[in-house]
């Protein structure tokens, strides 16, 4: 996520939305959601076209290029789980049923917004990997839970399940990663890196275990940073050429999962940085956290700065998708983590500014950081810009998983009365309920 993306690690407890309305538990989308889904895209203008093309002209030499076409941008597209189904709105319409499968849950929708990838629990130790089209057709299995056991290489492990999973960009194909079930606690992943082709069902291990790790493909799908919990490393697509980058010490978590730090890349794709914090949160006097610039051509890395901020597992320095800001949590007394400074500085440690005060938790920057939204733990979230007061979003009394998809609009969960609403808000103050629900919401997702 920016997502779609918002975590303390798979350890945290997934939110689902759940509708009024039941769906019917079919293995299948019935036809009826298939021509529902095609009626709604035929209205806003997604799928397929009726229009007749128009006629081509007559006097061009039979020698002559055809012209390229502009491709025509598409709407917005968001996708969600609720009540174990999945559910598509597009910008103009409303939510509309995908599958009826009732055992959905993470979800995430290609970049030309055909196919739509959820993982689905299939019992309590196993999950798989399926597909649909936006149209609802052709709800088809990736990796099912034979595939995930015979993926298992710890003998103390029950099986293996999904990690992580994302489009490489641009394409149908999907990189994922795993982790094994325990019968006790514990979490780490296996740091290995597999593909599925969404049409074909085509598998492939691209990283074998102890290769891999989370990985972070470049905004055009030609390289990939992987990270492990001590080391990041950059290599092309297709797992050529692989630059060993940057070392770090473990992280400790003080509990049972393995911490990995975020990359974001540049918006060309020549570099990415990145949030090291300390080997040791609690220590005192609290050693800074790390900002690294590191070429994607493996040359080496630059440290930026510097920074001492609240212990990371309560709140992660967070920098902006253009990778030019960070926005970061210091204690206004140390050792009193409940009361913080918000902070924003430019990447290269310039123009440090604190914002506002409080019981303060930062959720995201706009994409080009000049916008951002952050709450009071949650409550009271509101939209702040250097150099001007805060503006509260109206409506939202207790705010999760924010993401912002355009410069000026952003989707965001809002806990209201007991129930869990899903909003599309704008900078103008235009906000729009999606749908909303006694439930607690999985995943959302959406077209770039």
């Amino acid at each position: 996520m920016s997502p779609k993306s918002r975590l303390l690690l798979p350890v945290l407890s997934l939110l689902v939305l759940t509708l009024a309305c039941a769906l019917p538990s079919t293995p299948e989308p019935s036809d009826a959601i298939a021509t529902h889904v095609a009626q709604t895209l035929a209205a806003v203008g997604g799928g397929p076209s009726s229009t007749p093309e128009p006629d081509q002209p007559t006097d061009v030499p039979a020698t002559a290029e055809p012209p390229t076409p502009t491709p025509t941008p598409i709407p917005l597209h968001i996708v969600y789980v609720s009540d174990g189904n999945v559910y598509l709105w597009i910008e103009g319409g409303s939510p509309t049923p995908v599958t009826s499968t009732g055992d959905a849950e993470d979800i995430k929708i290609s970049d030309d917004g055909q196919v739509i990838a959820f993982a689905r629990q299939v019992d309590d130790t196993h999950e798989e990997l399926w597909a649909v089209n936006s149209d609802g057709t052709n709800l088809r299995n990736l990796v099912n839970a034979a595939d995930f056991d015979a993926m298992a290489t710890d003998p103390d492990a029950l099986t293996t399940n999904l990690a992580e999973f994302d489009w490489v960009p641009g394409t149908h194909t999907l990189a994922f990663n795993i982790h094994p079930i325990y019968e006790g606690p514990g979490y780490f992943v296996y740091n290995d890196l597999r593909l599925v082709d969404a049409d074909t069902a085509a598998q492939t291990l691209l990283l074998p275990e102890g290769q891999g790790g989370r990985f972070h493909y470049s905004p055009d799908g030609s390289q990939l940073a992987v990270v492990t919990s001590e080391q990041i490393s950059i290599l092309n697509a297709d797992g050529s050429n692989r630059r060993d980058v940057l070392s770090f010490p473990i992280i400790l978590t003080y509990s049972e999962y393995i911490f990995y730090p975020q990359p974001v890349w540049t918006p060309d794709g020549n570099a990415l940085r990145i949030v090291i914090p300390p080997h040791d949160s609690l220590v005192d006097p609290k050693p800074p956290s790390a900002v690294w610039h590191i070429p994607a051509d493996g040359s080496a890395p630059t440290k930026l700065l510097d920074v001492v901020t609240i212990p990371f597992f309560v709140d992660v320095p967070a920098l902006s998708p253009d990778a030019q800001k960070i926005a970061y949590l210091q204690a206004v007394t140390p050792g009193d983590d409940m009361n913080r400074e918000l902070h924003l500085v430019n990447a290269d440690g310039s123009e440090d500014t604190m914002y506002d005060t409080g019981n303060i938790r930062f959720e995201a920057w706009s994409p080009p950081a000049e916008h951002f939204i952050y709450s009071q733990n949650g409550e009271n979230p509101k939209v702040g810009q250097l150099g001007t007061s805060p503006a509260p979003i109206g409506g939202a009394s207790q705010i999760r998983d924010v993401t912002w998809i355009r410069d000026n609009e952003y989707l965001y969960l809002n806990r209201e009365s007991g129930s869990w609403e899903l909003w599309y808000g704008s900078l103008g103050g235009f906000n729009s309920l999606i749908d909303s629900s006694s439930g607690v919401l999985i995943s959302y997702d959406f077209t770039p």
